[in-house]
């Protein structure tokens, strides 16, 4: 996952952000990959500013659920990658 400081700057300090960022995180790895952002930010929006702008990017790696992620075959060796 991948953020900008504007999802974890709270009303506080950077560290309640932060904290509540990754309890957030691990309660929502469950989930459709296309569904974790819109979740994150609702669960977020009652302590962060909303004076800085806001980017949330999840990116699924392993290939074990059904959702509509998106696909890719790796190449089986090197010589088959685009230069």
């Amino acid at each position: 996952m991948l953020y900008t400081d504007g999802l974890t700057e709270s009303r506080k300090d950077f560290t309640e952000g932060e904290d509540r960022l990754r309890h957030i995180v691990s309660g929502v790895r469950a989930l459709p990959t296309a569904d974790i952002p819109a979740t994150i930010a609702e669960r977020m929006h009652d302590i962060v500013l909303h004076t800085d702008d806001t980017v949330l990017l999840a990116i699924r790696l392993r290939h074990d659920t059904d959702d509509d992620t998106a696909q890719h075959a790796r190449p089986t060796s090197p010589r088959h990658q685009r230069t």
